[in-house]
């Protein structure tokens, strides 16, 4: 497999009202396995008032990359600009992770991922849109990920049909990924041009379904685009 570069956003809105979820999202993203691949941190301070950007400069310094926004712009409005800022100054990557601050993330999660498209490539083509199976902190059961979207618009995620994260490491016996109607903005990896041909977030979505409309929208121009939706069984 060709080198790739991933540029990781970690969007931030008042973190240190999280405790130390924070940096425990921080620390494992730092920790993740690179195998070689080249791997850019940016913390996106989203408009806060606690001065989380200032605590984690302060303790991370030069381990990460940081953009400051200077209002909310919404979770969809603040990928767009992250992306579009480290574009215009030069910084491209062959495939972007947006991602919530308070994700715990396993070690191996890139290079499961890229292994994965890897290994799926005469199918995806680079194509696709991808999230993981999240696991709830607190009941340890499946929280998101992403799943159906009825006629009416409403979304079902994994959890309402499969709560026991063993049934999913069963099932990955005998696959690697699953293709649903949309994948969960909480944790997306996405090529970096598809986000561009997406036509990015839309940014009129303050909070929520700012992922949900991008990929419907995807969805209808689906002749035009051959676009994967892929929701990776990752756990």
């Amino acid at each position: 497999m060709a080198i790739k570069s991933v540029g990781i956003f970690i969007i931030n809105y008042n973190g240190t009202k999280l405790g130390d979820l924070l940096f425990k999202c921080i620390d494992s993203v730092l920790k993740l396995e690179k195998n070689n691949i080249k791997v850019d941190i940016w913390f996106v301070d989203n408009g806060s008032s606690d001065g989380s950007l200032e605590v984690v400069q302060a303790k991370y310094g030069d381990n990460l990359k940081y953009i400051r926004i200077q209002k909310n712009l919404g979770y969809g409005g603040a990928c767009n600009y992250a992306f579009m800022y480290t574009k215009n100054r030069g910084y491209l990557y062959n495939y972007i992770i947006f991602m919530n601050s308070d994700l715990i993330l396993r070690k191996t999660i890139i290079s499961e991922l890229l292994n994965v498209i890897h290994k799926y490539n005469h199918t995806l083509q680079n194509n696709f849109i991808a999230s993981v199976i999240l696991i709830n902190g607190f009941d340890k059961k499946i929280d998101y990920g992403g799943f159906f979207i009825d006629d009416v618009g409403g979304t079902w995620s994994l959890r309402l049909i499969i709560k026991d994260p063993e049934v999913i490491k069963k099932l990955r016996e005998k696959m690697d990924f699953i293709e649903v109607p949309y994948v969960d903005g909480a944790f997306l990896f996405i090529p970096s041009s598809v986000f561009e041909q997406i036509g990015m977030f839309n940014s009129k979505l303050f909070l929520y379904y700012e992922d949900v409309e991008s990929v419907s929208y995807t969805h209808l121009r689906a002749h035009e685009t051959s676009l994967h939706l892929v929701c990776r069984l990752l756990l």
